[in-house]
C-alpha cells in the first residue's frame, strides 16, 4: 500500500528488508488532515449501540483556521448554529408535545423562512400552546451570545409575502440554558437555567442576547395560550467551543507487522496557553476494526456475542460449522468466548459482526457496541509535552516520543482531544508524523522472569528466559536484548541459549566486572550496564516457532534487588543496526511452555514479567556511608564518602534530604534536597560545611529523609572525619 505523505527514510535495510517508514499528516507535507490519512475511515462509538463512522465526531474541527492545521471550530458571530445542529449529532424535540413531529420541528432549523413550525389553531382545530417546550441540543458545545426567533415574513431581511403570519409571534415566552457538563446533567438529561422570562413581548422578531458563555441544550417555552409560529430559531456564539476530538483514520501498516517508533507534532497556542490543550493519544491492534459490534444470543442465554449466526453464511461451510459450534446450546457463553479467541486471527475476521451485520439486526438482537480490547489495545494516557517538535523535525521524522501502544502491530491509529477553559483561547496542531520498522524482529517475543517473588531491598537471583516467533523469510530476527532493572544490576552469572534441535551455548560472567562493560565472552557479551539497564549479545538463535513448541530460547541469570510491590522488567530485542527499533517483549508462561508441562498453550500475561515482594516495608532501607571514616584533606585519597540508601515502597514521588549535623544537633551541610522515586541513591559528602569551610575532625550523624504521601522517615547513622 502506498500512502501520498508516507516516507522512506532510509535507514539500513536488513536481509528480510526492513526499512524505516514515516507517516505524517497535515503541515504543508503530509496527508489532509480532512481526508484522515487515507487509510481505514474510523468508526467512534456514541452510544451503546450508536456509532459514527469520520474522523470529527460531534463536527466541530476547523481544517481551514490555518493553512495544514486543525483548530477547534472557531464560531462565527454572524453564523446560525443551530441551522448544523444535526449533522454534529444533535437534535430538536418537543418533549411536552406527544405527537411525532420531527419533520415539523426541523422547519425552525432548516434556514428556509418560508417554512415554520406552527402552534396554532387551523381550520377548526385548536392546538394548546401555552407550556409547548421547544429544545435544541447544539451537538457539541458553543460560547452563546445570542438566541433569535420570529414568524414567516417576520423578518424584514427574510421577507415571505405568501405566507403573512408576522402576527403570529410568540407573545410570552422563556428561554433556559444548560452547558451539557455532566455535573449539569441529572439522569442523563439536561437541568435547565432560566436566562430571561418575558409574559408581554410585542415584537415578531425576538433577540435575546446573553454574556457569551458555554452552552450545549436551549430549551424555549411557550408562556402564552395564544397560537403561534417560528420560522427560525436561531443561535449564534462566538469564540472556540470548549471541546472537540479528532479521530485519524486506522493505517495499515503491513502484513509483516511494524515497530512502532516515535510520534511528534508541532503545536501553537492562539489565546491564553495555559486555559487550553490537546491530548493525543494512539491504540494497536491485529485487525482492522478497533470496534467490537455484539448480538444477543436469542433463544440460548441472551447473553452478548460478537460473532455472526451460522444462518448468515452458506450452508455446510467451515464458517457455518464454527459458527455454529459457538452457538451450540451446551457450550455456555464463557466456553463459547474461550473457543473463539482460540480461533486463528483469518477465521475470527469471517466470523466477526461488522457494521453493517449489526445494522441489519433488529432492535431485540442488538447488543452493546464496544471497544475491541481482544484485538487492540486500549487508547494510550495522553502524550508529554516531550513529544512536541518544530515543523522541521516532523517532517524529518527526529525528535518526538516513544509510542507506547503495544508492537508488533498491524494497524494504529491516533486521536486528538482538544479542551479549552476559555472561549477565545485554543491549541491547534499543524504536521504530525509516526515512524515504524516493518518487517519485525519477531512476529512475538515471549519472556518470563523467576522468581516472581522476592525479599525487599534484598539482592536475590533471578532468572529471565526470553523466546521469540519467528516467521521464516519475513523477520529480521535479533541476537541482543536490553533488560530494564529497578536498580542497576548486581551481577550477571550466566547467559545460555537453546536452539530448537537441542544444541546449547552459554557463558559464565560471574567473574566479570560489569564496571568494565563491554565484556566479551566468545560470542557472548555484556554490552552495557547502566543505572537501569543493560544489555546482552549472544549467538544466533536459528529457527524459533512458539507455537508449534520448537522454541529457541535465550535464559539470563543475574542478581539484583527489589524496591517496591508489583517491580516490572522489561525486556526489549535489539536490532542489529544502528538505526533500527527495539522491540517489546510480552510476559507468558514461557519456562512452563518450555519444560513441556503445564504450558502447552502460550498464555500471554504481563505479570509474568512481575516480582512482587511479601509486603510494603520502610521508606529508606540499606543506608550506609563508605567509608564510615575518611578524610577530606585534598589529597585525592579518601576524600569524601558515599551516603548509599534505597528508597521503597513509594506509589508517586517524595521529597527526599540528606544532611549532615554535629553531635550537638547543629545542622553543618545540608548534602542534597530535591523529588525522588523508588531506587538506589548515592550522595556524597566532601566534608565541608554549608559555608565551604572544612569541618573539624570529629563524629558527624548523617540523616536521610522522605516526606511521602505515606508517611515522613528518618534514618541516621554516623560518620567519622579524621586528618
Amino acid at each position: 500500500m502506498v500512502w501520498a505523505g508516507i516516507f522512506c527514510l532510509g535507514a539500513g535495510a536488513s536481509a528480510a528488508g526492513a526499512a524505516r517508514e514515516l507517516v505524517m499528516l497535515g503541515g504543508a507535507q503530509g496527508l489532509s488532515w480532512r481526508e484522515g490519512g487515507n487509510g481505514i475511515p474510523p468508526v467512534v462509538i456514541l452510544g451503546p449501540q450508536t456509532v459514527a463512522t469520520g474522523n470529527t465526531p460531534g463536527g466541530v474541527i476547523d481544517f481551514s483556521y490555518r493553512d495544514g492545521w486543525i483548530f477547534p471550530e472557531s464560531a462565527d458571530q454572524t453564523e446560525n448554529i443551530a441551522s448544523g445542529l444535526q449533522a454534529r449529532g444533535g437534535a430538536v424535540t418537543a418533549p411536552t408535545v406527544l405527537a411525532e413531529l420531527g419533520a415539523e420541528l426541523a422547519k425552525m432549523i432548516d434556514t428556509d423562512p418560508a417554512t415554520a413550525f406552527e402552534r396554532k389553531s387551523i381550520g377548526g382545530q385548536n392546538a394548546n400552546a401555552l407550556g409547548v417546550i421547544l429544545e435544541l441540543d447544539l451537538g457539541a458545545r458553543f460560547g452563546v451570545s445570542r438566541l433569535r426567533f420570529f414568524p414567516r415574513n417576520g423578518d424584514p431581511d427574510l421577507p415571505t409575502p405568501d405566507f403573512p403570519f408576522q402576527d403570529d409571534f410568540l407573545r410570552a415566552y422563556e428561554v433556559l440554558l444548560n452547558d451539557g457538563r455532566r455535573e449539569t446533567l441529572a439522569g442523563g438529561l439536561p437541568v435547565f437555567t432560566s436566562v430571561l422570562l418575558e409574559n408581554q413581548n410585542d415584537q415578531p422578531v425576538v433577540e435575546v442576547e446573553i454574556p457569551p458563555q458555554y452552552v450545549r441544550y436551549v430549551r424555549l417555552k411557550s408562556q402564552t395560550s395564544v397560537g403561534f409560529e417560528i420560522a427560525e430559531l436561531q443561535v449564534f456564539a462566538e469564540g472556540f467551543v470548549p471541546n472537540a476530538e479528532y479521530h485519524s483514520d486506522v493505517f495499515d501498516l503491513g502484513e509483516h507487522l511494524a515497530i512502532l517508533g516515535k510520534l511528534r507534532w508541532e503545536e501553537e497556542s492562539t489565546g491564553d496557553p495555559i486555559r487550553s490543550q490537546v491530548a493525543i493519544s494512539t491504540r494497536s491492534g491485529t485487525d482492522a476494526s478497533p470496534v467490537m459490534f455484539n448480538r444477543l444470543r436469542l433463544g440460548l442465554d441472551e447473553a452478548e456475542v460478537p460473532w455472526k449466526p451460522a444462518a448468515a453464511f452458506t450452508a455446510g461451510s467451515q464458517a457455518a460449522t464454527l459458527a455454529a459450534r459457538l452457538d451450540a446450546p451446551g457450550l455456555d457463553v464463557r466456553q463459547a468466548r474461550l473457543l473463539y479467541n482460540s480461533l486463528s486471527l483469518d477465521q475470527r475476521n469471517e466470523l466477526a459482526l461488522t457494521q453493517v451485520d449489526y445494522e441489519k439486526l433488529k432492535p431485540g438482537e442488538k447488543g452493546a457496541i464496544k471497544d475491541d480490547l481482544d484485538n487492540w489495545s486500549p487508547w494510550s494516557p495522553p502524550y508529554s509535552e516531550a513529544g512536541r517538535a518544530t515543523a522541521e523535525q516532523v517532517v524529518a521524522g527526529a525528535g518526538g516520543i516513544i509510542i507506547v501502544s503495544p508492537g508488533p502491530r498491524r494497524y494504529l491509529q491516533f486521536k486528538l482531544e482538544y479542551s479549552s477553559e476559555d472561549l477565545f483561547s485554543a491549541k491547534g496542531v499543524c504536521g504530525l508524523s509516526f515512524d515504524y520498522y516493518s518487517p519485525a524482529l519477531a512476529e512475538e517475543i515471549a519472556a518470563e522472569i523467576s522468581p516472581r517473588q522476592a525479599p525487599l531491598g534484598e539482592t536475590t537471583q533471578f532468572s529471565l528466559a526470553l523466546s521469540p516467533h519467528f516467521r521464516p523469510g519475513v523477520d529480521q530476527g535479533f541476537s541482543a536484548v536490553e533488560i530494564t532493572t529497578p536498580v542497576k544490576v548486581i551481577s550477571v552469572q550466566q547467559v545460555q541459549v537453546e536452539r530448537a534441535d537441542g544444541t546449547r551455548f552459554q557463558a559464565d560472567f560471574s567473574d566479570a566486572a560489569l564496571t568494565g562493560a563491554p565484556v566479551s565472552r566468545g560470542d557472548f557479551g555484556i554490552e552495557l550496564v547502566e543505572d537501569h539497564r543493560f544489555q546482552i549479545s549472544f549467538p544466533s538463535l536459528g529457527p524459533s516457532q512458539l507455537r508449534a513448541g520448537e522454541l529457541a530460547l535465550i535464559r539470563v541469570d543475574f542478581t539484583c534487588v527489589v524496591l517496591r510491590p508489583g517491580t516490572a522488567f522489561a525486556v526489549r530485542a535489539l536490532p542489529a543496526g544502528p538505526d533500527g527499533l527495539p522491540q517489546e517483549a510480552i510476559g507468558a508462561n514461557l519456562l512452563a511452555l518450555h519444560s513441556g508441562g503445564a504450558g502447552e498453550v502460550l498464555v500471554r500475561n504481563q505479570n509474568n514479567l512481575v516480582v512482587q515482594v511479601p509486603t510494603e516495608g520502610d521508606l529508606i532501607i540499606n543506608a550506609a556511608a563508605v567509608p564510615r571514616v575518611f578524610t577530606p584533606n585534598g589529597d585525592l585519597i579518601n576524600d569524601t564518602v558515599r551516603l548509599g540508601f534505597d528508597i521503597t515502597s513509594l506509589t508517586s514521588g517524595a521529597e527526599v534530604s540528606v544532611s549532615i549535623f554535629d553531635l550537638a544537633g547543629s545542622l553543618v551541610r545540608q548534602v542534597y534536597a530535591g523529588s525522588d522515586r523508588n531506587g538506589r541513591y548515592v550522595r556524597t559528602w566532601n566534608g565541608t560545611d554549608d559555608r565551604g569551610q572544612v569541618a573539624p575532625p570529629g563524629i558527624y550523624i548523617y540523616r536521610i529523609t522522605v516526606d511521602a504521601d505515606a508517611g515522613h522517615e528518618e534514618l541516621s547513622g554516623t560518620v567519622a572525619v579524621v586528618y
